[in-house]
C-alpha cells in the first residue's frame, strides 16, 4: 500500500506505465476481433455461419473489453477530476468551455477529440453487453486508445 501511495503521490506515470502493457494487448486483441467479427449480427445467425477463426475471435472480445474496462478505471483515478490528478483539467487551458461532459477515463485512456470520447462513454450500457462498450461501439475512441499521462488534455 505505501509503494501504491508513492507511486501515485509522483505523477502517477508509473502506476500508467505498469498497465500500459497489458492495456495495449487487450486493445490490439480488441481490435483484430472486430476486423473479422460483426458483433450486430444476431449471435445464433453468427454461429450458424462464422469459421472457427470467427468464432475464437469473437470469445476473445469480452475478456478485452474486461481488461479494458478494469485497466481505464484505474488511470482515471489520475485523470482532472479524480483524487490524485496527474493531468490539467481542460477547463483550465480552454477557460470558455463548460465541461460538464467530461469525464477521467477518455481523457487518460483516448486520443483524437475529446468531446465524441466523452460522449460515448457517457452512454448507457447494460451490464455484461459488451456490444454498446464504448472500446467496441465508439469506432473513433477504439482506433485510436491510449494510455498515458498528457499534461495538456485536448479538445479537438
Amino acid at each position: 500500500m505505501n509503494e501504491s501511495g508513492r507511486r501515485l503521490e509522483s505523477g502517477g506515470g508509473e502506476v500508467l506505465t505498469l498497465l500500459r502493457g497489458a492495456f495495449e494487448d487487450a486493445s490490439c486483441t480488441l481490435r483484430e476481433a472486430l476486423t473479422i467479427v460483426d458483433l450486430s449480427a444476431d449471435p445464433a445467425t453468427f454461429l450458424q455461419t462464422a469459421s472457427p477463426e470467427q468464432v475464437a475471435a469473437y470469445q476473445r472480445v469480452a475478456p478485452a473489453v474486461a481488461v479494458l474496462d478494469r485497466l481505464s478505471e484505474i488511470a482515471a483515478m489520475l485523470g482532472p477530476l479524480a483524487s490524485f490528478p496527474c493531468v490539467e483539467d481542460p477547463r483550465n487551458v480552454y477557460p470558455t468551455v463548460a465541461a460538464g461532459w467530461l469525464l477521467d477515463v477518455p481523457v487518460m485512456c483516448t486520443s483524437g477529440n475529446l468531446l465524441q470520447a466523452c460522449a460515448q462513454f457517457h452512454k448507457p450500457r447494460p451490464v455484461g453487453d459488451v456490444r454498446h462498450s464504448p472500446w467496441v461501439d465508439g469506432r473513433a475512441v477504439l482506433a485510436q486508445r491510449r494510455l498515458c499521462p498528457r499534461t495538456t488534455p485536448r479538445l479537438g
